[in-house]
């Protein structure tokens, strides 16, 4: 035994994870209602899944009636309409189907392969799946046995859809210029539909089944003949690329861009017969034939259109959904939370009733890292644009102080010195750059190190975060050659830690000083003295990466965060497990204790912030 018992706080099942159900033991609030992963317009609700949840909106009114929790993070969703069938695919390979309205599992199947797309046939018989290697799998959904196991493509699968009678199933890949349509009681014999240049985007059968429109990475939509495959008509809807693409009848295609535009076409003429303008920028659009359109992106909303006459319908679900969390930051006056998403937004709470109190686009791309300036005034942010930025934070909202073009490659890291007058920008071009925090001007620029200069260009070396220590003498980074670089900011001059097998993708100074974590993509974390520079100890061996780590504000504690979802907290300097943490269902990517030290939150990429509270947590009796 090492130390004391460990506290395992965590969630049965997915239970406490649905909206309406309760907190994980230990937790005061949840922050986020998840990202959303598909719609489906059905029975006079709109069905929404969302990283966390399935839900159910009554769209006149725009009522949220229901939420039935999910034990996982869905990747893919479709729906049997014949049937009321929901259908589900999960990261770990396992498919679950549910009957609507009552949202009640019928059916859960589990493969060894990671799916890549899902199609069900539209009365629910089969389940389809495709792989990364290129293949599909098909399954009789009730009693969950493979009906047919095709090795169909070179490269993984991207789309997958079925013919209105369940009878051939058709596959492409954005990788490859060629649609291949399998006849499901006759698989050794595809057809196959080329010239797709730039990969198959789309496709959709017509109610009929006897043609095919498939969509290219170009832009172009071909209309085939299935029986004799014949190209029947190619139609050049735009520029903009097509998110949606459904038959409402036999001679009617609809298209919708990013764009926005919704373009009805006859499609035996090749005539545009109407086109409206709907949202611009939401990143998927599901049509309903015969009338229905429903667009929306991970951070929402949901927006109902009426195809025929053009009219907005309703928008559902406006600011619910924050999107997926990748920092955060607790202000140093204990009175504000800033988090970020990989929507490139930020999001200002108070930490008296966390309620939302500015919400911002802050990058374009994802943002991976914020800090708060020493006295709190302003806020760092730091985007996979390459760009830093600093805000002030202003009742009437946030205004840009500072904005400097800070690496040609996503920013991975930030960080300000103790004192606030320099902030460090932290990239995957291999670079560590220190700023002036008043002018924005360069000051040093920390590389990877190599003997032969001409070979720099040669290694490859990322860095994935990097802090200034306590004093402010020293920045550590961690590095994707597994090493801990250790550069003094005066001299340059650079000292390497090894211990660690992966890449290392998390560090953390305890507030003294006396003490450096790193954490890699192996599981592993380290505790190494920052004054000796060298390990103490390995505080954990090894398990899924770890994106997160984080000193309480007495340094007698470090959180690091696992992709599972997993939270451990660890005694300082004994390294003793105290508590294990499961609330999330996706990585944790972002960690920061409240500077009293009795709250501590984590970012999800699953779409939610916990707080937890450390009193209810750590066991009874540690400081």
């Amino acid at each position: 035994m090492v130390g004391k018992a460990i506290l395992i706080v965590g969630l049965i099942a997915a239970a406490v994870l649905g909206l309406g159900g309760e907190m994980p033991p230990g937790a005061i609030a949840r922050l986020g209602d998840g990202y959303l992963v598909a719609a489906f317009p059905h029975g006079g609700y709109l069905w929404a899944v969302t990283s966390i949840a399935i839900e159910q909106w009554d769209i006149p009114t725009g009522t949220l009636l229901a939420t039935e929790p999910l034990p996982g993070i869905p990747r893919f969703a479709q729906l049997a309409p014949e049937r009321d069938i929901l259908v589900l695919s999960f990261e770990d390979g396992s498919i679950v189907a549910f009957e609507l309205p009552r949202v009640e599992e019928i059916s859960n199947l589990t493969t060894d392969v990671r799916i890549t797309a899902l199609g069900v046939s539209p009365d629910g018989t089969y389940v389809a799946v495709g792989t990364e290697t290129g293949e599909i799998i098909v399954f009789d959904r009730a009693s969950g046995d493979e009906v047919a196991h095709l090795p169909a493509l070179p490269v993984e699968v991207s789309v997958l859809v079925f013919s209105p009678d369940g009878s051939m199933v058709a596959c492409g890949s954005k990788f490859g210029d060629s649609l291949l349509l399998h006849t499901l009681d006759d698989v050794a014999q595809p057809k196959r539909f080329p010239w797709n240049r730039w990969g198959v985007r789309r496709a959709a059968f017509s109610p009929n089944g006897s043609t095919i429109a498939v969509v290219a990475g170009d832009g172009q939509v071909r209309i085939w003949d299935i029986r004799e495959r014949r190209l029947l008509r190619t139609l050049k809807p735009g520029a903009g690329l097509l998110i949606g693409l459904a038959f409402l009848d036999p001679e009617t295609l609809v298209t919708v861009d990013l764009g926005g535009t919704v373009t009805e076409w006859d499609w035996q003429s090749g005539a545009l017969v109407k086109s409206f303008a709907a949202e611009s920028g939401l990143a998927h659009a599901g049509i309903t034939p015969p009338d229905l359109l429903s667009q929306y992106g991970p951070s929402g909303p949901l927006v109902i259109w009426d195809l025929e006459a053009g009219d907005q319908e309703a928008v559902l679900g406006e600011g619910r959904y924050k999107g997926r969390f990748t920092a955060l930051a607790f202000s140093p006056d204990r009175g504000r939370l800033a988090t970020a998403t990989a929507e490139g937004r930020i999001f200002l709470w108070t930490t008296e009733d966390w309620e939302e109190i500015l919400a911002w686009d802050a990058h374009r791309g994802a943002i991976d890292a914020i800090a708060f300036s020493p006295h709190g005034e302003k806020l760092l942010s730091g985007g996979n644009d390459g760009v830093a930025r600093l805000w002030t934070l202003d009742p009437g909202g946030p205004k840009v102080a500072l904005e400097v073009t800070a690496h040609l490659k996503p920013i991975s890291d930030v960080d300000f010195s103790p004192e606030g007058e320099l902030f460090l920008t932290a990239s995957v071009d291999e670079t560590v750059r220190v700023w002036d925090a008043e002018t924005g001007e360069p000051l040093r620029t920390f590389w990877k190190p190599v003997r032969v200069e001409a070979l720099r260009p040669l290694v490859r070396d990322a860095i994935y975060a990097a802090r200034f220590s306590p004093d402010g003498r020293e920045i550590a980074a961690g590095a994707e050659d597994k090493t801990v670089r250790l550069w003094e900011l005066d001299s340059g001059k650079l000292r390497l830690l090894r211990k660690h097998r992966g890449v290392v993708t998390a560090v953390a100074y305890s507030p003294d000083g006396k003490f450096l974590a790193t954490g890699d993509d192996q599981g592993m974390v380290v505790l190494w003295d920052a004054v000796r520079r060298r390990a103490l100890r390995v505080i954990r061996g090894s398990g899924l990466s770890v994106y997160a780590l984080s000193f309480s504000p007495d340094g007698a504690f470090l959180a690091a965060g696992e992709a599972s979802g997993k939270l451990e907290i660890f005694s300082v300097p004994s390294g003793d497990p105290k508590a294990e943490l499961r609330g999330h269902l996706g990585d944790i990517f972002g960690i920061s204790f409240h500077p009293g030290g009795e709250l501590l939150a984590t970012a999800s990429g699953d779409g939610t912030v916990i707080i937890w509270d450390l009193r209810e947590i750590l066991p009874k009796g540690e400081p």
